[in-house]
């Protein structure tokens, strides 16, 4: 091989790429390939949720999972939490619920009545009484009318000798002014100032005292106009302030 023939060999081998830049020519085409590839499937991806969204299968995309569907666990529960928020069901008012089930929130032979525990055989309210008795008066159905210890209204007592009439205390026919006590043998008012009244017998004691089981009660005011009213309160009836004895 003559001189030039080897210089034109020379030359063209310079102009051939080196190792180096055919790897990296591999590499950027890759590359690309790869990114191509990598876009295509996003753009797949996007597509087939747009036809789900249309299609009302999958939810709008929110950036936010969806919460998972809460399931109700009553089994045979009537009452309380149905662990969803909610509730299986509530009980009566004289009730409390106790795993799942209504029981009595009262000892055995009792009652709720306003959040306290009263005896099955007593009122709650006027809604436990019979048309005799319409008023329910600390747990007694009463007639207001005529009961002489709720008279007109519930805790209304009478004074001794007095009865219950319409729902007025009456000595007789009328009613007896402060500190005058009904005489069970006339059915009048009096009031002793000086000596004691003997319910039982519309008599002064005079200076004797009370007679036996009786008690004497002197007012805490003037009530007769020239002194206190003195009157001999017998068992089952109180002294008032105003000379009196009151039905207990």
């Amino acid at each position: 091989m003559d001189e030039q023939h080897i210089h034109a060999v020379t030359h063209t081998l310079r102009r051939l790429p080196s190792r180096r830049d055919v790897l990296r020519g591999f590499a950027g085409a890759g590359l690309g390939l790869n990114g191509l590839w990598l876009a295509g499937g996003v753009a797949a991806k996007k597509k087939k949720r747009r036809k789900k969204r249309r299609a009302g299968t999958v939810p709008a995309d929110t950036g936010t999972v969806p919460a998972a569907q809460c399931l109700r666990t009553c089994d045979q529960r009537i009452c309380g939490s149905d662990g969803c928020g909610g509730s299986c069901g509530s009980c009566a008012t004289d009730q409390v619920c106790v795993g799942g089930r209504c029981e009595s929130s009262c000892p055995s032979g009792q009652k709720v009545c306003r959040d306290a525990c009263i005896p099955n055989n007593q009122c709650c309210s006027n809604d436990d009484c019979p048309a005799a008795s319409p008023t329910c008066c600390g747990g007694v159905c009463v007639d207001e009318q005529t009961d002489v210890r709720n008279c007109g209204f519930c805790g209304r007592h009478c004074t001794v000798n007095e009865q219950c009439v319409g729902g007025e205390c009456l000595c007789g026919v009328s009613s007896c002014s402060t500190g005058f006590s009904c005489c069970t043998t006339s059915k009048t008012c009096t009031c002793n100032p000086s000596f004691p009244l003997n319910l039982s017998t519309c008599s002064s004691v005079g200076v004797a005292p009370c007679p036996f089981g009786t008690t004497l009660c002197v007012a805490t005011t003037n009530t007769c106009g020239s002194g206190p009213a003195r009157v001999c309160c017998p068992l089952g009836s109180t002294c008032t302030a105003q000379g009196t004895c009151r039905i207990a």
